[in-house]
C-alpha cells in the first residue's frame, strides 16, 4: 500500500526533524564570499577572469560552512554545491529528492539546479 503526504506537511516534518538533530544550526546563516583570479587558457599568460565562492555558516560555527556554492568557473570543484556531510542524515532518512526539496524550501538554496560547467549538481563534504 502506497501513501502519499502533502508538500507543506512533509516540508514541516522534516522542518521538525531538523531542529531536534540540529538545534545548533540557525537559519540566519551567515554569508562570506571568497573571489580570486583565473584564465580561460586562450593564449595568454594572463589571468581574464574573477570568479567567487559563496560559503554559509551556521552563527555559532564560523569555521566549517554548511553549505559552499561554487562559482561556475572555479576550477577547483567539480560541483555547483558543497553541502555538509553532517546533514547527510537528513538525506538518508526523507531521500535525496525530498532533501533537496527541503534544502529549497528552508534554506533557499536550489541545489538541484544544473550547472553548465560542473559535472555535479551538489555532493556532501
Amino acid at each position: 500500500m502506497n501513501y502519499t503526504i502533502e508538500h507543506n506537511r512533509l516540508m514541516e516534518i522534516m522542518e521538525d526533524f531538523f531542529k531536534k538533530n540540529f538545534p545548533d544550526i540557525e537559519l540566519s546563516l551567515i554569508k562570506k564570499k571568497s573571489t580570486g583570479k583565473g584564465n580561460s587558457g586562450y593564449g595568454s599568460g594572463l589571468d581574464d577572469y574573477t570568479w567567487m565562492n559563496i560559503y554559509y555558516y551556521s552563527p555559532d560555527d564560523l569555521e566549517n560552512p554548511l553549505f559552499i556554492e561554487w562559482d561556475d568557473r572555479h576550477l577547483f570543484s567539480d560541483e555547483k554545491w558543497s553541502v555538509d556531510e553532517k546533514l547527510e542524515v537528513m538525506y538518508d532518512f526523507f531521500g535525496e529528492e525530498n532533501f533537496e526539496e527541503f534544502v529549497k524550501w528552508y534554506f533557499g538554496f536550489d541545489i538541484k539546479k544544473y550547472s553548465n560547467n560542473k559535472k555535479t549538481n551538489w555532493i556532501f563534504e
